[in-house]
């Protein structure tokens, strides 16, 4: 993980009265699902936008079999600040930021 990108336990609150007991985290009004390795696929995520500053096709792939296991993670507001910090620190392709943009338009919503 690189110093750049903020912890997942700094962005992330456990909400208290959950249904059944049952713990959800919230990042603002973005609520995280628990039943998944949210740090996991946070770093994975952000490791195929890293390739895609070297190589387009694959790293495009992997991420849209992500969005469509996980469309939760690509509306993640958190996240898609991550991402804009790497565009921001690294020189990508028009195309590659035109991707990442696409595949994170729902984070936008508020």
């Amino acid at each position: 993980m690189s110093s750049k990108t903020v912890g997942l336990e700094a962005v992330m609150v456990v909400a208290r009265g959950a249904m059944q007991g049952s713990r959800t985290l919230h990042t603002g009004e973005f609520v995280l699902p628990q039943d998944v390795d949210v740090a996991q696929l946070r770093q994975e995520v952000l490791n195929q936008v890293d390739m895609l500053e070297i190589q387009q096709t694959a790293p495009e792939k992997r991420m849209l079999m992500l969005r469509r296991a996980h469309p939760w993670l690509f509306e993640w507001p958190c996240l898609y600040a991550d991402v804009l910090e790497l565009l921001d620190e690294y020189r990508f392709k028009s195309k590659s930021r035109a991707f990442l943009q696409e595949i994170f338009y729902n984070a936008l919503k508020i």
